[in-house]
């Protein structure tokens, strides 16, 4: 057989004492010559020896003595860290929190050997290392990633904010909003004038924020908007992030606009600064997860969402009577809480899409 190089040869090695589950052991590791042995049993017949070619100028084996007289082992040294990082790097690049214990388990019955903790956290260390030196190098491609969106996308908004400690330091990446002027000019002709906001958390060696605007079609779809990445979910990021959101969509001061979102204290202070006149409306769905925090039973939560539910004045005042005839507390639990902040009762307490879509239909 021929290789390469004496790396492929020795990959070769590694591969085949992980298949064999046998010991090996190289005796001698020279750019020219290379000799590899079975220390499984002393008296174990198991040898190779590889030295360069002169005529094709590649490793090729010299000797192979392909026989076995010593048992399996569970005990193998050329599973090593850097083996146990390449077989497990997809895995534990998807999951970045998995644990030192799951990452043993898995060796055993993928690779068939034991390892020690130390081996297997020095192999999680290792793809660590490397996804965090790649995702470097990644940050230094945005700019050319902003500029070639701006090319293949005319019209199109691309914004990037960078944290510079000095004149001379190198930026460091802070937030980057996208708005395709396809989107845009979508959500202005043919979707209602709704908008959705929230926020999710991205996981990884770099933490933050994705944050998005998503409005509703003429087919009750969700249709994205924009799209920003920051460092976290407060007043100064939202509002960032909204006044370039309503600077692209011409919204101005928000009037005609009805906004959706949960119940976060920086985002209603951005909405108020600035869309001062938007309505803005609080997720039903959060509003309930807030108010059933001591777990209420089901008929208060059939009562609450018969509420939200309601399409008319009088359906709503009927229903909210339901609720407190159940329980007067939880009732003026729930529409205590949003009387602080507006002045009407009807329909502030849970707007869902249903009341957004006969308000603007």
């Amino acid at each position: 057989m021929l290789f390469t190089d004496g790396k492929e040869f020795k990959d070769a090695i590694y591969k085949y004492s992980r298949c064999s589950r046998r010991e090996l052991k190289i005796v001698k590791n020279e750019p020219k010559r290379i000799s590899v042995k079975c220390i499984a049993s002393a008296k174990c017949p198991w040898r190779i020896y590889a030295s360069t070619n002169r005529q094709t100028r590649c490793i090729q084996v010299k000797t192979f003595i392909n026989e076995h007289n010593c048992p399996v082992s569970f005990k193998n040294k050329m599973v090593s860290m850097k083996v146990i990082a390449e077989h497990f790097e997809d895995t534990i690049k998807d999951h970045t929190k998995m644990k030192i214990k799951e990452i043993k388990r898995r060796i055993q019955p993928e690779l068939h050997v034991n390892v020690p903790n130390a081996r297997c956290r020095r192999a999680k260390s290792l793809v660590t290392s490397r996804l965090a030196g790649s995702c470097k190098e990644e940050f230094a491609l945005l700019w050319d990633y902003a500029d070639e969106l701006r090319t293949k996308n005319p019209g199109s908004i691309i914004m990037m904010a960078v944290n510079r400690v000095s004149d001379i330091s190198s930026p460091h990446f802070k937030r980057f909003y996208v708005c395709f002027d396809a989107l845009k000019s979508g959500w202005k002709e043919g979707c209602r004038p709704i908008m959705g906001l929230d926020g999710c958390f991205l996981k990884g060696p770099f933490k933050g924020v994705l944050l998005g605007a998503v409005g509703r079609d003429g087919n009750d779809q969700m249709y994205p908007i924009a799209w920003a990445v920051a460092e976290g979910e407060s007043t100064d990021s939202w509002s960032w992030f909204l006044s370039l959101v309503s600077t692209d969509l011409g919204m101005e001061d928000g009037f005609g606009y009805t906004i959706i979102s949960d119940q976060h204290k920086g985002l209603e202070v951005a909405i108020n600064d600035i869309l001062p006149r938007v309505e803005h409306r609080n997720c039903a769905r959060h509003v309930y997860a807030n108010w059933s925090g001591r777990k209420r039973e089901k008929t208060f939560q059939f009562a609450f969402w018969q509420i939200v539910k309601s399409t008319t004045e009088s359906e709503w005042e009927d229903n909210k009577q339901v609720l407190s005839k159940l329980d007067e507390k939880v009732a003026a639990e729930l529409f205590g809480k949003q009387e602080k902040k507006v002045d009407q009762s009807f329909p502030r307490v849970a707007c869902p899409i249903r009341y957004c879509r006969q308000q603007y239909v």
